[in-house]
């Protein structure tokens, strides 16, 4: 909070090490290798791609529509009046989510939408956010609230890991069955079109055994490396005192919760953040 503070390099009269890299201080992913992060969060706010009160306005409400987040893996989502197919370099589904949200209440036409990523990990783990938000087991307000620990938190409560593992027999049954087929509250259908094996990744993350301790120090070891602290500073610079507070508090927690928000309940890793090894992905 205190409203003196200033970036490390500042304190410290140096450059910055997202100017000039310190040798001496290896990226904190650097041992994982350049393929064994996927990237699943975007860097911009969400954008709702139709726009239509400033494009078709009042009239879109019976219009058809085509977009695509293109890519090679496909999920298909049919809705009463939504076909939305999934594949090679979209990741961050947000942008989908808002679009679709956007759409009028009245709205009656067709919506086709193609949404891939050619990282097995991205397709899973979107399928199974996707397949939490329509699934009717829940109320539309936890189910969100669901999707939003399963895309942003490092750690889950019982109930939502084991909904998760609920999610492991769906990837399953895309993985080795012939109906690619996922039954949901509604009228219509979430469909995923596969590359052979390539969910397999996701399948070994999901059904892994690490603990809570071995998960935490993974994400510490990544989110809160030393040798990040510049690029960590650069973005608490933007920031007021308080909402600097919040969001180390965020990062140190790995948990998307108000500040003041007891995070006990939250005792089970998010198995779709970590390889089968615990080491954080993401």
């Amino acid at each position: 909070m205190d409203p003196n503070w200033h970036p490390g390099w500042a304190k410290e009269r140096r450059m910055p090490d997202f100017f000039e890299p310190d040798p001496s201080k290896p990226a904190s992913y650097s041992n994982l290798g350049p393929d064994q992060f996927s990237y699943v969060w975007g860097n911009v706010p969400a954008i709702d791609c139709l726009n239509l009160s400033n494009n078709e306005g009042a009239t879109a409400s019976t219009k058809n529509f085509k977009l695509c987040f293109a890519g090679i893996t496909s999920i298909m989502i049919q809705l009463k009046c939504f076909h939305i197919d999934r594949s090679t370099a979209s990741g961050d589904i947000r942008n989908l989510v808002r679009t679709v949200n956007s759409l009028p209440e009245n709205y009656t036409g067709q919506c086709d939408i193609l949404f891939n990523d050619i990282d097995p990990r991205v397709v899973g783990r979107n399928l199974v956010v996707l397949w939490a938000l329509l699934n009717p087991a829940l109320p539309i307000e936890d189910v969100a609230e669901l999707a939003m620990h399963l895309m942003y938190s490092s750690r889950l409560t019982s109930p939502m890991s084991a909904f998760l593992s609920r999610g492991l027999s769906v990837i399953r049954d895309l993985t080795y069955g012939d109906d690619l087929s996922i039954p949901f509250g509604g009228v219509g259908k979430l469909k995923a079109v596969l590359m052979p094996g390539n969910l397999d990744i996701v399948t070994e993350m999901l059904e892994s055994r690490y603990g809570q301790r071995a998960a935490e120090n993974s994400y510490s070891f990544v989110m809160c490396n030393a040798a990040r602290r510049d690029y960590t500073d650069r973005y608490l610079d933007t920031l007021e005192p308080a909402h600097r507070l919040a969001f180390t508090h965020y990062r140190s927690t790995g948990i998307l919760v108000p500040f003041s928000f007891n995070t006990n309940d939250f005792c089970e890793p998010n198995r779709q953040v970590s390889n089968p090894f615990s080491r954080y992905v993401c």
